[in-house]
């Protein structure tokens, strides 16, 4: 995992520091991440907005990691259901087919 070098002052490398932090934002967790970027911001920039930028970026995945489990379990229960009417499926099939062997054992 690449490491984060953490500059101060100069608005330019300050820039260039937080280009970094974005590009490692995919490799690295957030909480990891928290503290080298508020030590990257120039001192006119608190560290109580990036804290709400974190806390609302936490927020939506965790909103993010619901929807998914609702969607797994949406997938879930489609699978089951589909899996459950293909037997019923092949009962009422396999029913038809024993009443036309019987139908057709009469008229013989």
């Amino acid at each position: 995992m690449a490491e984060l070098t953490v500059v101060g002052g100069d608005y330019e490398e300050v820039a260039e520091s937080l280009g970094q932090a974005i590009e490692l934002l995919g490799q690295m967790k957030i909480e990891d991440l928290a503290g080298r970027v508020v030590a990257a911001l120039p001192s006119s920039v608190g560290g109580g907005e990036f804290a709400g930028a974190r806390g609302k970026l936490t927020r939506e995945r965790d909103e993010l990691a619901t929807v998914l489990g609702q969607v797994r379990g949406g997938a879930l229960g489609a699978s089951v259901s589909f899996a459950q009417t293909e037997e019923e499926l092949e009962q009422l099939s396999q029913e038809g087919l024993n009443l036309l062997a019987g139908a057709n054992a009469e008229v013989a």
